[in-house]
């Protein structure tokens, strides 16, 4: 059976919500000074699924990232707000100053 790519604007779509998740994610741990060790202990993970997932190489469902907000002692939705609110840091033109915000 073939199967279709799908819409290149979705894919990336999907691809810019799973950096907003993880900048979610890590944003949440740094703002209560929680290491990934600590939030990985809470969650009875290991600590690199903390860090894969931040570097966005692991997905987390839903209930995993409510469960994950609660442990991080953050309201679910103030996550959720900071996911819909993040946007791709813009890319800098060649030859612009390096000291620009990256991905």
């Amino acid at each position: 059976m073939h199967r279709s790519k799908g819409d290149p604007k979705i894919a990336l779509r999907i691809k810019d919500r799973k950096h907003a998740v993880s900048f979610a994610i890590k944003v949440s741990r740094m703002d209560r000074a929680l290491s990934q060790k600590q939030i990985a202990q809470l969650m009875g993970w290991n600590s690199e699924v903390i860090s894969n997932i931040e570097k966005t190489r692991r997905s987390v469902s839903v209930p995993e990232l409510i469960v994950l907000a609660e442990a991080m002692g953050e309201d679910p939705a103030d996550i959720f707000q900071r996911i819909l609110q993040w946007r791709r840091p813009r890319s800098v033109a060649k030859g612009a100053d390096d000291r620009s915000v990256r991905d």
